[in-house]
């Protein structure tokens, strides 16, 4: 279900060129939604997606951060862009951020890897290199049934994204270092039995009113 982002043909940073991409226009509280369903719910799994931002992240309307993909609720995990323009990621209470910051204005590539158990990780990736790697505090879940939201959360207390997203992919396993590489260099799928959701934004989306 798409809340008012807009489809552009195209996008450009001036070095990088997106096909088909999606506008999120943080005022607008614009928002992108999937069904929640089973097959979201593997413990082991990759989220990736290319972003780019535009302005500030702490002059959009809220409390903290920006939204970028939200499956939380008493459990689940979240990817905001922090008022510091790195990554924050909250499977649990403490969260983890990325050493890198993204919100330079620039297309940049992100992978999410995880394993929910504990001993198990998590681990962030940027423009296909390795960011951050830390140790599960605790063992954490997907809230079953909960959709996945992009661009703004149902938790008030987090701003709205603003800027465009393109080419968001679940995997039900670990993607490793050298699939990650094709996937932001190339575009291929790598592994379609382990890809659960692709929204890649090539054609204008279908669209629905009603009263």
């Amino acid at each position: 279900v798409n809340n008012g982002a807009a489809w552009l043909a195209s996008n450009s940073d001036g070095t990088t060129t997106r096909l088909g991409v999606m506008q999120f226009v943080a005022t607008n509280q614009n928002q992108i939604t999937v069904p929640g369903t089973a097959d979201f719910d593997s413990a082991v799994g990759t989220i990736t997606f290319w972003m780019r931002t535009v302005g500030a992240v702490n002059a959009n309307p809220g409390h903290e951060g920006a939204m970028i993909f939200d499956r939380r609720t008493g459990s689940g995990n979240v990817i905001v862009l922090h008022d510091n323009g790195k990554l924050f990621l909250q499977p649990t209470a403490a969260g983890i951020e990325s050493a890198a910051r993204v919100d330079d204005g620039n297309w940049r590539h992100v992978v999410i890897t995880y394993y929910q158990n504990s001993p198990g990780s998590i681990a962030i990736y940027v423009d296909g290199l390795l960011d951050t790697n830390d140790d599960n505090a605790d063992w954490w879940t997907w809230p079953v049934g909960q959709p996945i939201e992009l661009g703004t959360s149902h938790d008030s207390y987090w701003r709205s994204f603003n800027g465009f997203l393109d080419d968001l992919r679940v995997y039900n396993r670990r993607l490793n270092l050298a699939e990650i590489g094709q996937v932001r260099s190339t575009g291929a799928l790598v592994d379609t039995n382990a890809l659960v959701l692709r929204l890649n934004f090539d054609a204008v989306p279908l669209g629905v009113a009603w009263n």
